[in-house]
C-alpha cells in the first residue's frame, strides 16, 4: 500500500512540475463543461517556444515547449515580455506621436494674420508672459491671486482704450485665455517628455495620458481661438462677424492647427488599442495561473480519483460479497462481534466511495487497508461460523436419514417405544434449531444430534441383527416377491387394474393366501393319508396326526403372515424396498402440495422438490415436478421448461407416471409412507426446516 501511495504522489509531483505528461487540452475539462473550444497562441521568447491556451477565450494555460507552466513569476515574466515584444509601439509610431505634438505646438505661435505672432503674443500684450516682476515675483495668471493682479495691470495699461469702468470684465477672460495656454503648454511637455522616457513599463500610461490630454487639449484650443482678447481673422467672416462688437483686439488673431488634434487623436486611440494587452498582463497572468492550478488540481484530483478508484473496486467487489455473505451467515449465527464488523465493513465502504467521488482523499490510503483487512476478516469469521451451522445442520440432517430409514422398518414393542422417544427428542431439538442462535447454542445442538443418531444407529443394528428379524426380513422379501408376479400377472393380462390390488386387499391378497394355505393344506392332507395308511396299526399313527395338526397350524400361521407382509411390502414398505422398486421405474413425478403450506414451508418445499427431482434425474430417469397450489392452477417443471396448466390435467399426468414422491407439509417430521409393487409412491410429511435442509434428497443419489 505504501509503495503504491508513493507512486501516485510521485505522480502528482511530475503533475504539477509540468515536466513529464505532454499537454492534452481535454484531460482539464471539467465534467460540467460543455464543448469547450480551445484555441492556442503561440509565440517564441528568448528562443523557447511558449503557447498561451484559452478555453472558451479565458486565458488558461500557459505551454512551455509543450508543457505547463504552473510558476506564477515565471508565467508573469514572459507574458509579461511576449506582451512588450508583440503590443509596444514601433519607433515610428512613437515618431509619429512626436511630430504631431511639435507640429500643434508650433501652430499655436506661427501667425495667421501677423507671422509668428500668435498666442504667446498675446501672453506678452496681457502681461501674462511673467515678463513683469512684482515683488520680486514673476507676473502671469495662473491662480486667483495672481490672474487678479494681472487683470489690474492689464485694465490700467487699456483702460482708456477699452473703454472699461473697471478691470472685472477682463478677469475671467485673462483666466480663460491663460489657463488655457499655459495648460497647453504642461500637457504637450508631459507628453513630449514621456514619449521621450518611454519603455515598456511606461508606454501604457504614456499612451493613455496622450489619449485622456486630447479632449483638454481640444478645449484649451477652443478657448484660446475664441478669446475675447484676439484679433478677428481677416479672411474668416464668422470670426469677424462672432468678435463684432465683443472683441478688444489686443492680440492676433488664432488659428491653431486642429486638425492635427484630430490626427493626434486618431494615432492615439489606435496606439491604445494596440499597448491595452499590456496594461491588463498583470490580469492575463494571474487568470492564466489561477486557471492552471483550478485545473491542475482538478486533473490531479481525476487522476487520484481513478488511481483510487481502480486500486479499490475488486476490494470493494470482494467486500460486497463477503459483507453479503456475513450477512446471511449473520442470520442464522448470532455473535455481537461479528455484527459488528459486519457494520463497520459497510461504513468503511461508505465512506471510501464517498471520498473518491467527492474528491475527498483524506486518510483514503488507510481506510482501504483498513477495509483490505476487514474484509479478510470478516470472510474468515463468517466461514468458521457458517462451519459451525453447516456441520449442525448435517448431523441434523444425518439423524433425520436414519429416522426415515428406521421408522420404515418392522419394530417390534420395545424398539417402537424407543423410536417414539427419539422423534419426542427430535421435535424439541428441532424447535430450537434455527436461525439466530450462538456458536456455543449450535455446538450443544450438534452434540444433542450426535447423540441421537447414535441412538438410532443403536436401534437400527437392534432392529436388523435380530433373528426376528432376519425372518421378518426374508418373510418380507418373499411377500415382495409375490406382490411383483401378482402385478406383473395383472399387467400382463389386463384383468384389472394393477394400482387398484392393494384397494382391494381382502380380495387379492386374502384370497391368494387362502389359495396358498389350502394348496399347501391338501399337500399335507395327502401326506397325512399316506402315512395314517402306512402306520395304521401302530403308535406312529398319533404321530402323525400331531404332526398334520402341527403342519396345519404352520400352513394356517403362514399363509397369515404371508396375508400381513403382501399387505406391508405393498402399503407399508420399507426405504430398501422403495428403492429397489423404484429404480426399476422410468417416469418419476415429485408432487409438490403446498396448498396448505405457509410461505416459509412453500418456499422450502419448491426448492426441496427441484433438489429431489435433480438427485433422481441423475439416475437416468424422466422427472416431472408438479407445484399444486391453492389457485387450481398446476405448475409443471420438466428440465428448463415450466409450464401452467389446470390441476386436473396434472392430476390426470401424476396418475399415469410410475413413481409419484408427495411432499407435503406439517408441523413435525412424520413416519413416511411408502408404497410398491403395484404402483411406486412416497407420501412424506415433514416441517419447513425438514425442507429447507432437504436430507431427502440425498436418498435417491
Amino acid at each position: 500500500m505504501m509503495r503504491l501511495n508513493f507512486i501516485v504522489v510521485l505522480g502528482v509531483v511530475f503533475l504539477l512540475s509540468g515536466i513529464v505528461f505532454p499537454f492534452a487540452a481535454s484531460n482539464y475539462f471539467y465534467a460540467t463543461e460543455g464543448n469547450v473550444t480551445v484555441t492556442s497562441e503561440d509565440f517564441t521568447s528568448n528562443g523557447t517556444s511558449y503557447s498561451i491556451i484559452y478555453f472558451n477565450g479565458a486565458p488558461t494555460f500557459l505551454l512551455k515547449n509543450g508543457n505547463i507552466v504552473n510558476d506564477s513569476s515565471e508565467i508573469s515574466t514572459v507574458v509579461y515580455n511576449y506582451y512588450a515584444e508583440r503590443y509596444y509601439p514601433t519607433q515610428q509610431e512613437l515618431n509619429e506621436l512626436s511630430e504631431l505634438i511639435k507640429k500643434y505646438n508650433e501652430s499655436r505661435n506661427n501667425g495667421y494674420d501677423w507671422k509668428n505672432m500668435e498666442e504667446y503674443k498675446c501672453r506678452e500684450v496681457l502681461f501674462t508672459d511673467k515678463r513683469v516682476d512684482i515683488n520680486g515675483e514673476k507676473l502671469w495668471c495662473h491662480d486667483d491671486a495672481s490672474c487678479d493682479m494681472n487683470a489690474k495691470l492689464l485694465y490700467q495699461a487699456y483702460s482708456d482704450a477699452l473703454g472699461l469702468g473697471s478691470y472685472q470684465p477682463l478677469l475671467e477672460p485673462l483666466k480663460q485665455f491663460s489657463y488655457a495656454s499655459y495648460g497647453t503648454d504642461s500637457i504637450l511637455q508631459n507628453i513630449s517628455r514621456m514619449l521621450e522616457n518611454a519603455d515598456r513599463s511606461t508606454i501604457v500610461e504614456t499612451v493613455d495620458y496622450i489619449k485622456t490630454s486630447i479632449p483638454t487639449l481640444r478645449r484649451y484650443a477652443n478657448d484660446i481661438e475664441s478669446t475675447v482678447f484676439r484679433t478677428p481673422r481677416l479672411n474668416d467672416s464668422a470670426d469677424r462677424s462672432a468678435c463684432q462688437l465683443r472683441c478688444y483686439a489686443l492680440c492676433p488673431s488664432f488659428d491653431l492647427d486642429q486638425d492635427t488634434l484630430a490626427e493626434l487623436e486618431t494615432k492615439a486611440d489606435a496606439l491604445s488599442e494596440k499597448v491595452r494587452p499590456l496594461a491588463s498582463y498583470l490580469q492575463t497572468s494571474s487568470s492564466i495561473y489561477n486557471n492552471t492550478m483550478a485545473r491542475l488540481g482538478h486533473f490531479q484530483n481525476q487522476t487520484k480519483a481513478s488511481y483510487y478508484n481502480t486500486l479499490f473496486e475488486p476490494i470493494e467487489s470482494e467486500g460486497l460479497a463477503v459483507e453479503s455473505y456475513a450477512r446471511n451467515v449473520s442470520t442464522f449465527v448470532t455473535n455481537t462481534s461479528f455484527n459488528m464488523k459486519i457494520e463497520r465493513l459497510s461504513e468503511l465502504r461508505t465512506k471510501i466511495r464517498t471520498g473518491i467521488d467527492s474528491r475527498n482523499f483524506t486518510g483514503l490510503d488507510a481506510d482501504i487497508e483498513e477495509y483490505s483487512a476487514l474484509v479478510s476478516n470478516v470472510r474468515q469469521s463468517a466461514v468458521s461460523m457458517y462451519q459451525i451451522y453447516n456441520e449442525t445442520l448435517a448431523t441434523k440432517n444425518y439423524a433425520e436419514m436414519i429416522f426415515f430409514e428406521i421408522s420404515t422398518k418392522d419394530l417390534g414393542p420395545i424398539e417402537s417405544e424407543k423410536l417414539t422417544s427419539i422423534k419426542e427428542n427430535f421435535a424439541e431439538l428441532n424447535e430450537r434449531f434455527g436461525k439466530g442462535l450462538s456458536p456455543a447454542e449450535y455446538e450443544e445442538l450438534k452434540a444433542n444430534y450426535t447423540s441421537i443418531a447414535k441412538e438410532e444407529q443403536a436401534l437400527l443394528g437392534t432392529a436388523e441383527s435380530g433373528s426376528m428379524s432376519k425372518v421378518m426380513l426374508y418373510f418380507r422379501g418373499f411377500a415382495r416377491k409375490v406382490n411383483n408376479g401378482i402385478a406383473e400377472l395383472a399387467t400382463r393380462t389386463n384383468i384389472t387394474n394393477v394400482k387398484e390390488i392393494p384397494e382391494n386387499k381382502y380380495i387379492a391378497f386374502g384370497g391368494f393366501s387362502l389359495l396358498v394355505f389350502l394348496s399347501l393344506t391338501a399337500i399335507l392332507f395327502l401326506l397325512f393319508l399316506y402315512f395314517i395308511k402306512i402306520c395304521n396299526y401302530s403308535k406312529m399313527k398319533y404321530v402323525v396326526i400331531a404332526g398334520f395338526l402341527l403342519g396345519a397350524i404352520v400352513v394356517a400361521i403362514f399363509s397369515g403372515m404371508l396375508f400381513v407382509m403382501m399387505q406391508k411390502t405393498s402399503t407399508q414398505a420399507t426405504l430398501d424396498e422403495f428403492l429397489v422398486d423404484l429404480n426399476e421405474r422410468q417416469n418419476v413425478a415429485v408432487v409438490v402440495d403446498t396448498a396448505l403450506a405457509t410461505e416459509t414451508q412453500k418456499t422450502a418445499m419448491e426448492s426441496c422438490g427441484a433438489a429431489v427431482a435433480k438427485s433422481i434425474a441423475e439416475n437416468n430417469k424422466t422427472v416431472v415436478v408438479y407445484n399444486l397450489g391453492v389457485t387450481g392452477n398446476c405448475i409443471k417443471t420438466s428440465g428448463s421448461t415450466t409450464s401452467s396448466t389446470t390441476l386436473d390435467a396434472c392430476l390426470r399426468e401424476i396418475d399415469a407416471m410410475d413413481s409419484v414422491i408427495y411432499l407435503n407439509p406439517s408441523g413435525t417430521l412424520e413416519v413416511p409412507k411408502l408404497y410398491t409393487a403395484y404402483f411406486n409412491k412416497a407420501e412424506i410429511y415433514a416441517p419447513s426446516d425438514y425442507y429447507t435442509a432437504c436430507p431427502l434428497s440425498t436418498i435417491f443419489r
